[in-house]
């Protein structure tokens, strides 16, 4: 989950169109028929070294101490899980997961990898997120 914070393949996750009753967040008035789009990237700002990869952050112990606390919406399914959660999920999770299992145990198997020296990556959020500068990788057949 910790990977998914930190470098989400989509900067957003859950858009909520035409809210029927209106809505109040925090103190924040939404009309009737608004859009609301939460942004994983954005969250970063209310954890403490953000910056740094932790997976100890979703240990048992770590989402325990988070209940009834303001950063209990870090485990929310729809913050830590790429493709949604519940009914909305994306149709073609499993699919997509399989496919990258079953890539990666194949270029282990036929393919060495090498990556070239470069700076260090900062995070670049388009459509999807990537690295810049992108990281040159050197595939050698086995």
């Amino acid at each position: 989950f910790e990977s998914q914070r930190m470098t989400p393949v989509l900067p957003w996750q859950l858009i909520k169109n035409g809210i029927e009753d209106g809505l109040d967040i925090n103190g924040y008035s939404l009309p009737v028929n608004s859009s609301v789009m939460f942004s994983n990237v954005h969250i970063r700002k209310h954890i403490k070294d953000a910056e740094k990869f932790m997976p100890e952050r979703y240990s048992p112990e770590a989402v325990n101490a988070r209940k009834g606390t303001e950063l209990e919406y870090m485990d929310h399914p729809a913050v830590k899980l790429p493709f949604s959660f519940g009914s909305r999920m994306c149709v073609g999770s499993r699919v997509a997961k399989l496919e990258v299992k079953s890539l990666i145990c194949r270029l282990v198997q036929d393919y060495s990898f090498e990556m070239q020296p470069s700076d260090p990556f900062q995070h670049t959020t388009k459509v999807t997120t990537m690295p810049s500068p992108f990281p040159l990788i050197h595939f050698t057949k086995l």
